[in-house]
């Protein structure tokens, strides 16, 4: 049986994912490569237009569609099965128009696939529904983040032949919810890049999506991580995280307008609701005894 491992990919667009991926796979296909790697790059399948919807409606279903897609190409791969990957891409044809070429017959038994998911992956529950994949095939899971300063990612992206509008841009970086292993604890494995295609790290990146192939997710989630925590665990909790809302605007008021100090009040009072859904779930784990005021601060990053 073959072995494979989901590598998200996380950054705003022009954050050098695509860039990364095309030459990672290129290398590894010139090279004696451990991984046999797969780009699967969701702009190809979903076109992101300014009038779409980020949160709700058409954008969600297509990408609901195509995660589905992608478990039926990860379940033909680990089974070595030619035709349950034909099948599967008939289905992506028929949905998008796209598909995704992968030919077993040139690749012996017992090899290691990383499928690289090329998106942008801004909101933790995107990279949470990997996960979920990750688990029901029994895959590695694996998140590299591109940390690219915003106006050099906007830079990037208006030298693209279909830039995306600055509008959108903004969104998503407004929306952008950075890996945080500390309080999530499934975030572990993941590494920061600073975007720039440096070589010099592949192999760095070759072994690890080696290591999480040969260490697969749990098909079930352990049982620490959906413990549901107590009221009075989650009233301290809020309270952190009202008073960390609190200093950041402080910190801020100064430097921005009213209008956009009120955007800003929106969002993190947003993200403070998330976060404690997320407590709730037993999917974060925060200890209010313990949490410093940096840690906090880093949950609105």
């Amino acid at each position: 049986m073959n072995k494979v491992c989901l590598v998200v990919l996380i950054g705003v667009p022009g954050a050098g994912k695509t860039t990364f991926c095309e030459r990672f796979r290129s290398i590894s296909s010139k090279q004696c490569s451990l991984v046999n790697v797969i780009h699967v790059c969701f702009d190809k399948f979903i076109k992101l237009e300014d009038k779409i919807d980020l949160d709700t409606g058409r954008f969600k279903a297509k990408r609901q569609q195509l995660l589905e897609s992608l478990g039926a190409l990860i379940e033909g791969i680990k089974l070595h099965d030619q035709n349950k990957l034909e099948s599967a891409n008939e289905d992506l044809i028929r949905k998008f128009n796209e598909n995704i070429s992968i030919d077993l017959s040139a690749q012996p038994r017992g090899k290691i696939y990383g499928i690289l998911v090329d998106d942008n992956m801004y909101y933790r529950s995107m990279r949470y529904e990997v996960l979920g994949l990750a688990r029901k095939y029994q895959t590695g899971f694996l998140q590299l983040f591109f940390n690219v300063p915003f106006l050099e990612a906007k830079v990037r992206n208006n030298k693209r032949a279909n830039p995306i509008s600055d509008e959108i841009m903004l969104r998503m970086r407004s929306k952008l919810e950075k890996p945080n292993e500390h309080f999530y604890k499934w975030e572990r494995n993941t590494m920061e890049l600073d975007g720039k295609v440096n070589f010099d790290y592949f192999p760095e990146i070759e072994h690890t999506i080696v290591q999480c192939a040969n260490a697969p997710e749990a098909s079930k989630e352990p049982a620490n991580e959906r413990q549901p925590v107590e009221q009075s665990t989650l009233h301290k909790v809020d309270l952190l995280l009202r008073k960390t809302i609190s200093d950041i605007m402080k910190n801020r008021k100064s430097n921005i307008d009213s209008e956009d100090l009120k955007r800003l009040s929106e969002q993190l009072v947003n993200r403070r609701k998330a976060i404690l859904d997320d407590l709730k779930m037993g999917s974060i784990v925060i200890d209010p005894q313990s949490a410093t005021s940096e840690q906090m601060r880093l949950l609105f990053e």
